[in-house]
């Protein structure tokens, strides 16, 4: 029996869903920073910058973000985490993925991350590796996001944190107004 997955309004197969995903975002690779801006006002960038500094991390840290894009949210814990530090920047779409590392040699951050084409359902590190683990507005295109989220705990180290930024519709029908607007 094939696993069903959401996909927009629609119930479709894991596997149909994984291919839609792969080329929705082949097709917007070089304009998915644009579309993140007009669609929230480029609010994204400043929620960014708060899960950074809330988040924990410190100089020395091994951070892994998945569906990394073009590596924006990577790129400012390389800044955090210094040279004595690594971000590892995934995708598991290899358009996506190719922008985020020439956006990280261009901006210069290229010195303290690496580059790996992953699904985040099978994370190929070790147990405890990581001090972080981020993932932005990726974690709805999971086809099995419970198996996502127990390799993102096996990867984590003890005491290690999980920065997971989505959307989502609120319950409270005030909220659900400011929401909206």
């Amino acid at each position: 029996m094939n696993k069903k997955s959401k996909f927009g309004l629609d119930v479709i197969d894991s596997e149909e869903k994984s291919q839609k995903i792969q080329h929705v975002f082949s097709s917007v690779a070089t304009n998915y920073d644009l579309m993140n801006d007009l669609m929230s006002l480029g609010i994204h960038r400043a929620w960014k910058k708060i899960a950074v500094m809330m988040c924990g991390a410190k100089s020395g840290n091994k951070v892994l973000d998945l569906a990394s894009g073009t590596a924006d949210l990577a790129m400012k814990f390389c800044k955090v985490v210094g040279s004595n530090g690594v971000v590892v920047v995934s995708d598991i779409n290899n358009e996506m993925l190719s922008l985020g590392r020439e956006r990280s040699i261009d901006e210069g951050f290229s010195n303290n991350t690496h580059f790996c084409q992953l699904s985040g359902e099978a994370i190929p590190f070790n147990d405890a590796t990581f001090d972080v683990i981020t993932i932005g507005f990726g974690l709805r295109n999971f086809t099995d996001k419970s198996a996502g989220l127990k390799e993102m705990r096996r990867c984590l180290k003890k005491n290690g944190r999980l920065l997971i930024l989505e959307f989502s519709k609120p319950n409270n029908l005030f909220f659900i107004k400011v929401y909206d607007w």
